[in-house]
């Protein structure tokens, strides 16, 4: 009876005890929260379980680990002593003001290499397959949206208490936080997004993966060119019967007064057939206005020649809205660790200065609800003075019934799949519930980097392939019907565009409850595009 009594007494003064020191400690107010104490036994579950996740829309989207690699951070004093071991990269982060954390370095590395056990090294995560069988790393970053904005004051605390740092706040959406790890906080980024997720005090949070192969090309091939033949003759893809019946249209508009955003690698103004165009440029890594030089790779050059090259100048190619201007965004679209800020700034800034954006790039690993947050307010609500920012995204080359994100993420984007010379879907071009349109993806003949710098020596490039040659054709023809109707919305394009698709390749188009503009096919959405019956509709709607 005594020990009974006894047991009982230690088990309370033990309580009362735990109790003040909870109280005496700087972030207890925690506890004293309604909304935030409800998470402790979340977290607690979290620290036993082993699952890989994180959570996007409200969806857990598993992982599965791999082994054969890592990303690593590394202490920026240590930088030039660990370059000599592998090539470092500096993290460029798209924040306002970065408020607490120094300058590193980053690389992927090989799992079993020295360098992982390096003093620099002050942080390291691993690479995860996607349940779509993509390979994503986790970089040391993710980014926190608040409720609203006065719910900082919790992120801050949160933050202190498992060793986050914030880095600091989105430019353009000031719910937005970007938030990162090192080796003594809670976890890596990918545990502790889903961590701050569970909490429900936040409206999202989401690591900040390392994605490669954006790129929508497809089988690049070196071609020699001579840089004296003229190549409209060999451009199947402008007129002809599976062509975009582009030279009535040309005849009724070209492009003139209206602004097409290239998202994209950079554009080279050197080519013979750009440099006279009027061309912006928006660095999305430096956050820069920058002369139009700025180029991470050939892509972005071969897509802006589909719509902008000049035409009847006696050389090169014919862009289909020629006297368009064009503004470069301009992003890697390669791994890095910011890469989904990074892309979701550049919407923000394109939703100002551009009518029409394209994206010939995708990615199911991408998904981030920061993207979708830029592409959703600041390009379709606000865009255009309420009208709306028309975005075309390329579906992607994986021979698969679903077309990739983002183009999968919202309808009021146009989707566009590669049909080939005989009027087919390419095999390799996604396709599925979200197609909208096709349009020719191979082989176009568009401009290059100049001299050695492209695909080939010389500045055109005679086999660019790909939902990334598709998807430029669609945007050239938008300019073009904004050039003769700058009233038109964003869903009013993409109307037209649908009503005026050619039903092509022998496939069976059906009428679809959810297809509101006319019969549809899986594999060929609406049809293929008509650039002459869509500009003249265009100019039927004033």
């Amino acid at each position: 009876m005594k020990d009974c009594i006894f047991r009982n007494f230690f088990g309370i003064f033990c309580v009362l005890l735990v109790l003040s020191f909870v109280g005496c400690d700087s972030g207890g107010w925690i506890y004293e929260n309604a909304e935030l104490a409800q998470f402790n036994d979340e977290s607690k579950k979290l620290t036993i379980h082993e699952e890989s996740y994180y959570w996007y829309q409200g969806n857990k989207i598993k992982l599965s680990p791999i082994y054969n690699k890592k990303y690593i951070l590394v202490d920026k004093s240590r930088m030039a002593e660990i370059k000599g071991k592998k090539e470092i990269q500096e993290v460029n982060i798209g924040v306002k003001k970065r408020l607490m954390r120094k300058n590193y370095g980053w690389a992927i590395v090989d799992s079993d290499v020295e360098i992982c056990k390096d003093n620099g090294v002050t942080y390291s995560s691993s690479f995860y397959i996607t349940p779509d069988g993509d390979e994503v790393g986790v970089s040391h970053l993710f980014y926190v949206k608040l409720k609203k904005e006065s719910d900082f004051i919790k992120l801050d605390s949160i933050s202190k208490k498992y060793n986050v740092y914030i880095e600091g706040q989105n430019e353009y959406m000031p719910l937005w936080y970007t938030l990162s790890c090192d080796e003594h906080s809670y976890g890596d980024a990918l545990k502790t997004a889903a961590l701050f997720y569970e909490m429900g005090i936040f409206d999202a949070s989401e690591p900040s993966l390392i994605v490669s192969n954006l790129l929508n090309e497809n089988n690049i091939i070196p071609y020699a060119v001579s840089l004296n033949d003229t190549y409209y003759p060999q451009q199947w893809n402008l007129k002809g019967n599976y062509s975009i019946n582009w030279t009535g249209a040309y005849e009724i508009s070209r492009g003139k007064g209206v602004t097409v955003g290239v998202f994209d690698q950079g554009i080279d103004i050197l080519n013979p057939d750009l440099k006279s165009a009027k061309i912006g440029c928006y660095d999305t890594v430096s956050k820069d206005m920058n002369l139009p030089i700025v180029m991470y790779g050939n892509h972005g050059t071969a897509v802006a020649g589909i719509i902008c090259a000049m035409t009847n100048n006696g050389i090169g190619i014919a862009g289909i809205a020629p006297d368009a201007s064009v503004y470069s965004i301009a992003n890697p679209l390669t791994a890095s660790p910011d890469i989904a800020q990074q892309l979701a700034n550049g919407f923000v800034k394109a939703s100002t200065s551009c009518e029409v954006i394209n994206c010939s790039w995708s990615g199911d690993a991408l998904k981030s609800s920061l993207i979708d947050d830029a592409i959703r307010l600041h390009c379709q609500l606000w865009g255009r003075k309420g009208k709306g920012n028309v975005i075309i995204f390329a579906t992607g080359n994986d021979s698969k019934s679903s077309v990739n994100y983002p183009g999968s993420s919202n309808d009021y984007l146009i989707r566009v799949g590669w049909s080939t010379q005989t009027g087919r879907r390419h095999s390799a071009s996604n396709y599925g519930d979200d197609l909208d349109f096709v349009a020719p993806g191979g082989p176009i003949v568009t401009t290059d980097r100049s001299g050695s710098l492209g695909y080939v020596d010389g500045d055109y490039y005679m086999n660019f392939n790909g939902t990334s040659a598709a998807a430029p054709h669609v945007a050239g023809i938008a300019a073009l019907m904004l050039s003769v109707n700058s009233n038109l919305t964003a869903a009013e394009v993409k109307e037209i565009l649908a009503k005026t698709a050619r039903k092509v390749g022998n496939y069976e188009y059906k009428t679809y409850s959810d297809k509101p503009y006319g019969t549809w096919n899986r594999e060929m959405g609406y049809g293929l595009v008509d650039a002459e019956a869509a500009v003249k509709a265009a100019k039927q709607k004033l």
